[in-house]
């Protein structure tokens, strides 16, 4: 079974809180290793150029990880080539503009090479699509981006009440882009993450994992978190 197959049938377990068997996930551990690849990339970056008040790397940085701008190496790391902006020029009906292209490359075991940052180079192949597209607007791509950033953190929240990465991993669709997370947005412009978990000191060679654990975690939009249950799945 594909990882996008898997990751198709995740999310409607993270729905509906259905059953918590599920059949091989090993590529969906590859896929997870990636994902934190990109976010130590991504975060490096947000670093390197003065924080999310100064920078914000585009959409493709904040998604579904094998759809982010990378190749694979003969060592095993990735390298990851995006772009970013600074979100200081976004205005209602002015077109976003990057300006800062990247290379990131990160090992295995999560050592992290800035290879380029800098002005964006012409002779570049282009790092991702324009996120503005058709009807899109600076204000949609800004809620994008603001989902996703809620979906990390609440993950991440639900990692370390699990007591880490060693203990406890998230299902896959809390990987994903932001809008295919389970989720409910609430009336105070919050987001309600219900999402389920696993051991992964209890997998299978073959990769079946079982999950034990369900949270619900709610982000504001100014980033405060709230765990609002993290127990046995109910």
């Amino acid at each position: 079974m594909t990882a996008s197959v898997l990751g198709c049938v995740l999310l409607g377990l993270g729905a509906a809180i259905a059953p918590p068997v599920l059949a091989n996930e090993t590529d969906d551990f590859l896929l997870l290793d990636l994902t934190r690849a990109r976010n130590l990339a991504r975060q490096a970056i947000e670093r390197e150029n003065g924080g999310l008040g100064q920078y914000r790397a585009e959409a493709a940085m904040h998604g579904f990880s094998a759809d982010t701008p990378h190749t694979v190496n003969a060592d095993g790391s990735w390298t990851f080539l995006f772009q970013g902006y600074d979100p200081r020029t976004l205005a209602p009906g002015r077109a976003l503009t990057y300006s800062v292209e990247s290379e990131v490359t990160v090992s295995p075991t999560g050592q992290v090479s800035i290879d380029y940052n800098g002005p964006l180079r012409s002779t570049s192949a282009t790092a991702g699509s324009s996120p503005l597209t058709g009807s899109d607007t600076v204000e949609d791509y800004r809620i994008s981006l603001d989902l996703n950033r809620a979906k990390n953190l609440a993950r991440q929240a639900a990692e370390r009440e699990n007591g880490g990465l060693g203990q406890y991993r998230a299902e896959i669709a809390m990987h994903q882009d932001g809008a295919s997370a389970p989720h409910v947005v609430n009336a105070d412009g919050s987001w309600t993450f219900t999402f389920q978990g696993f051991d992964p000191r209890t997998a299978t060679t073959m990769g079946v994992v079982t999950y034990t654990v369900e949270s619900v975690v709610t982000v504001t939009p100014a980033g405060e978190i709230t765990i609002d249950y993290n127990g046995p799945i109910r």
